[in-house]
C-alpha cells in the first residue's frame, strides 16, 4: 500500500529506526509507528492516539488512522459476551527514498509497548570477519503484568547465528508492556517484533514518555 510522496521529508528526519553508516543512501528502510487504540463491545474502533505524534507528519497519521479505523470490525467476548477491547497498535512502513514513497506494510494489534531495550554484538563478534547483519523476529506473550514470557526466535532460514538470536532473545525479554484489557481486565497477549541486527547492534530506541 502505497503513501503519497510528501510523507518523505518528514520521515526522513526521524531516527526510530537507525541506519546503518554502510547502508546506501537510497536503500529502503523501515519505519515503525506505535498506536494505542480502544474498540467498543461491537468491535468499533472508539479511541485511537499516536503518542509520538510530534514526530510525524499530521498527513500520515491520517493516512494511518483511516487505514486502521477501516479494519473490519471484529467483536471480543469475554466469555460468552461481548466486550470492549483495548490494545497497542504495531504499523510497519518502509521507505524508499530514491521514489520518495512510503508504504504501509503491516498493521497488528499486540500489548501497548512501554519500554524498548537496545542490544549490542559482542566485541568480538562487531569487529570480526564472520559479523552477521540482517533481521530477526522475536515472539512471545505477554503476561497480565506486562512482561515476555518464553522469548522465540522466529526465522524464514536456517542462517541467523546463534550469538545474533542471544541478543534479540534478551533484548526482547527486557521490553515492558501495558497488557491489552478485555472487559477493563488486562489479558495475556502476544507479541511478533522484528529486530534489524547489525554490527552496531539492535535498532530499537525506548520509547519517550512511556517508561516504566
Amino acid at each position: 500500500m502505497k503513501l503519497f510522496s510528501p510523507l518523505f521529508p518528514a520521515l526522513m528526519a526521524l531516527s526510530l529506526v537507525a541506519a546503518s553508516a554502510a547502508r546506501a543512501a537510497d536503500a529502503p528502510y523501515e519505519v515503525v509507528v506505535w498506536a494505542d487504540a480502544k474498540y467498543d463491545a461491537a468491535g468499533a474502533l472508539s479511541s485511537l492516539d499516536f503518542p509520538q505524534a510530534a514526530d510525524y507528519a499530521p498527513a500520515l497519521l491520517g493516512n494511518l488512522r483511516t487505514r486502521i479505523a477501516a479494519r473490519p470490525a471484529s467483536p471480543k467476548l469475554d466469555g460468552d459476551v461481548p466486550a470492549t477491547f483495548e490494545t497497542g497498535i504495531r504499523v510497519t512502513l518502509t521507505v524508499t527514498p530514491e521514489t520518495g514513497s512510503v508504504s504501509v506494510d503491516e498493521i497488528v494489534d499486540m500489548p501497548r509497548v512501554l519500554r524498548m531495550t537496545t542490544a549490542r554484538f559482542t566485541e568480538d563478534m562487531a569487529s570480526g570477519a564472520s559479523s552477521w547483519d540482517g533481521r530477526v523476529v522475536g515472539s512471545c506473550t505477554v503476561s497480565v503484568k506486562g512482561r515476555c514470557g518464553a522469548v522465540e526466535i522466529l526465522s524464514d532460514s536456517g542462517d541467523v547465528p546463534d550469538e545474533a538470536r542471544r541478543i534479540a532473545k534478551r533484548a526482547l525479554s527486557e521490553w515492558r508492556f501495558e497488557p491489552q484489557k478485555l472487559g477493563g481486565k488486562p489479558i495475556e497477549g502476544k507479541v511478533v517484533v522484528p529486530f534489524v541486527i547489525e554490527r552496531a547492534g539492535v535498532s530499537r530506541p525506548t520509547l519517550r514518555n512511556r517508561e516504566t
